[in-house]
C-alpha cells in the first residue's frame, strides 16, 4: 500500500492527471485515454491518492472479475467489492441455488457499502446493472434492506435482539430449517444461532447468554 501512495504521488503530479483529478473532485467528467492493462493500477491509485466511494463498470462479468482481482493486489481485498450480474430470472421456476444466493449477498453487501459511503470501489459490470434495483434504495434512508448485522463475541446485540432475530432474517430472505442446510439458511435452538451467510464460504455457529454473543 505504501508503494501505491508513492506511485499515486508521483502520477497525480503530473498536468493531465492532476487535471483530471480536480474535475473529479468538483464532480464533473474527466477523460484519460489508458492502456487497458494499466486501468486497474491508475484506479487503484485514484483511490489511494483520494480514498472515497467508487465505482467501476467494465463491459462484461469475466472483466470485471480480473479487473477486481488486480485491484485487490495493489488494495487489498476488503476495499473491492463485486456488484454480479443475477443468474437467475424473475420469469423463471428455477429454484436458487446456492450460487444465486451468494451473488444476491454480493450485490447487497455492494449497494449497501455505497449508500453507506464507505470507502472502497465496487466493480460491475454493464450487464450486472440492468437488473432493477428495490424502490427503497431510492429513498432515505437508504440502509434498511441491506445494511449488514454485524456479531462481535462479548457484545451486546441490540438491534435486533435475540428474540427478534429469526424475524430480522427471514426478512431479509433467509430461510429458517430444523437444521441449517446450505446458503442463505439457519436454524435456532435454544441460544444457539446457526447461521450460512451469503456473502461466507462456510456457515458460522453463534451462542448467546440473553442477548449476548457468548462465543463465535
Amino acid at each position: 500500500m505504501m508503494l501505491l501512495e508513492t506511485l499515486s504521488e508521483i502520477l497525480f503530479a503530473s498536468k493531465p492527471l492532476e487535471v483530471a483529478a480536480g474535475k473529479l473532485s468538483a464532480h464533473k467528467d474527466a477523460t484519460i485515454g489508458v492502456p487497458l492493462s494499466a486501468r486497474p493500477f491508475l484506479v487503484a491509485a485514484t483511490f489511494a491518492h483520494n480514498p472515497r466511494p467508487m465505482l467501476v463498470v467494465v463491459a462484461g462479468e469475466r472483466s470485471a472479475h480480473f479487473f477486481a482481482h488486480d485491484m485487490a493486489t495493489w488494495l487489498g481485498r476488503e476495499k473491492i467489492l463485486r456488484f454480479p450480474e443475477r443468474n437467475d430470472r424473475p420469469w423463471s421456476d428455477r429454484p436458487l441455488t446456492d450460487e444465486d444466493i451468494h451473488i444476491i449477498g454480493q450485490r447487497a453487501r455492494a449497494l449497501d457499502a455505497l449508500a453507506a459511503g464507505e470507502h472502497g470501489i465496487v466493480v460491475a459490470s454493464a450487464r450486472a446493472l440492468l437488473r432493477t434495483m428495490p424502490p427503497v434504495l431510492y429513498q432515505k434512508p437508504f440502509r434498511p434492506s441491506f445494511a449488514p448485522l454485524t456479531f462481535v463475541a462479548g457484545e451486546q446485540l441490540t438491534q435486533p435482539a435475540y428474540d427478534g432475530l429469526a424475524q430480522w432474517l427471514t426478512q431479509r430472505g433467509y430461510t429458517r430449517l430444523d437444521a441449517r442446510d446450505g446458503v442463505g439458511t439457519f436454524s435456532m435452538r435454544g441460544d444457539v444461532l446457526d447461521l450460512y451467510p451469503s456473502t461466507l464460504s462456510d456457515p458460522v455457529r453463534r451462542e448467546f447468554f440473553g442477548d449476548e454473543v457468548e462465543w463465535i
